[in-house]
């Protein structure tokens, strides 16, 4: 019998910016030294995968918001949390 693929949990930490609201909020010349961050917790076969996932529910909850700032990445940290038993991958 054929074992299914083995499928892990990782934590996706995208950082980003809001430049349009950072010029809105404090002028051109001033930018704050941390970006924001979205968190992501996801199931996949590999990071590389659990990034992409990551970064597609980043853009759908961004498009969903009523702000309008473009949101700029700046950094993607992915994490491995350890190995998912039983559920398959998104």
């Amino acid at each position: 019998m054929k074992q299914p693929p083995r499928t892990f949990r990782y934590l996706v930490t995208i950082h980003y910016r809001e430049p349009t609201y950072q010029r809105h909020t404090w002028g051109d010349n001033v930018v704050p030294l941390h970006p924001y961050r979205a968190r992501y917790e996801v199931v996949s076969r590999g990071s590389e995968r659990a990034v992409e996932i990551a970064l597609q529910e980043f853009r759908h909850t961004a498009a969903l918001s009523s702000a309008g700032w473009v949101r700029q990445v700046v950094r993607v940290d992915c994490r491995c949390l350890g190995e998912q038993a039983n559920r398959a991958e998104r």
